[in-house]
């Protein structure tokens, strides 16, 4: 007797049954996850630059009521005007610019004080948040309230480098150029 031989399996079109993958298969498979990992690597690229400039809002945010904190330890300095910069960049780079002397363990008028607070206060700023010498902070003590005005500039965008962002007062670009501004006010 003939053992019961299970018969050789034949495709209904005559072919051998084909196990497996085929290249064709494997290729696609592959140019899905490459596009997958592209994705992945732009939003991590997207979430980097996001995180920097929350950073820098922060670190604003920081630098602005660290000097209206000094300006309220220092009223007499206010009353007397000592902590006006005139809303200008040019006056604010003259102040950044001066010398001042250090307040630390020595009793200071209340002008030594208040040009110890903004030189101290710009250096600080300039440590911290990404600028040129073009863009710096201003601030107005007007009827009991100060108005801090803190500006910086962000990662450029690769399509924005054409633009003109010499910061001048009539650049229409400024903004697009990655220039930010914030502004607080507050009563003292």
């Amino acid at each position: 007797m003939i053992a019961n031989k299970k018969p050789f399996s034949i495709h209904p079109a005559g072919l051998p049954q084909v196990r497996g993958f085929t290249m064709i298969e494997v290729m696609v498979a592959l140019i899905i996850l490459s596009f997958g990992l592209l994705g992945l690597a732009l939003m991590q690229g997207q979430s980097l630059k996001f995180n920097t400039s929350a950073y820098s809002r922060t670190q604003a945010n920081l630098l602005a009521y660290d000097i209206i904190d000094r300006m309220r330890a220092n009223p007499a300095g206010v009353a007397a005007g000592n902590y006006n910069i005139v809303a200008t960049e040019a006056a604010a780079k003259t102040v950044a610019a001066a010398t001042y002397t250090s307040c630390n363990g020595t009793n200071c008028d209340v002008a030594t004080l208040a040009n110890y607070d903004l030189g101290t206060w710009y250096d600080i700023q300039k440590d911290l948040l990404p600028q040129n010498n073009d863009r710096l902070s201003t601030m107005t003590f007007i009827n009991n309230q100060v108005t801090v005005t803190i500006r910086w500039m962000e990662q450029l965008n690769s399509e924005n480098a054409s633009l003109d962002c010499s910061g001048s007062a009539g650049n229409s670009n400024k903004f697009k150029c990655g220039f930010k501004e914030q502004i607080w006010v507050v009563e003292l």
